[in-house]
């Protein structure tokens, strides 16, 4: 008798404990998978395999500076249709912001490729 109420709850533990494992084996097992790659993406730069635009649109990846242009821009545009802005001021004001926008973006982008650049020769 106390074999037929033993027998399903082991089976059922036993079956708990292997989906846990096998669940752990295939993390661990992506886990080194991603370290892999990652590491054969590092090697690849250094020796100049992967073009620099490819890391960079790698390392973009989560970015929110496009996001903050995108909302400044949009803030700015809606308040073309508030009558307290005119039209005219607020297209200049759009062009300006956008053009410091656009600065910026190529000094962070120079900043990372001379950081590179200067990695690649002294690595």
């Amino acid at each position: 008798m106390l074999n037929l109420l033993v027998g399903p709850l082991t089976s059922i533990i036993g079956d708990t404990v292997k989906g846990f494992v096998e669940t752990k084996k295939a993390k661990t097992e992506l886990k080194l998978t991603t370290i892999k790659a990652t590491q054969k993406l590092k090697e690849d730069q250094i020796a100049g395999k992967v073009a620099w635009e490819a890391s960079a649109v790698d390392q973009m990846k989560g970015s929110w500076k496009d996001e903050v242009s995108l909302v400044v821009l949009l803030f700015l545009g809606k308040n073309i249709f508030i009558k307290a802005f005119s039209p005219y001021k607020i297209y200049h004001r759009i062009i300006t912001i956008y053009y410091i926008l656009r600065f910026l973006q190529v000094l962070v982008l120079r900043e990372h490729k001379e950081l590179q650049s200067c990695l690649k020769n002294n690595g």
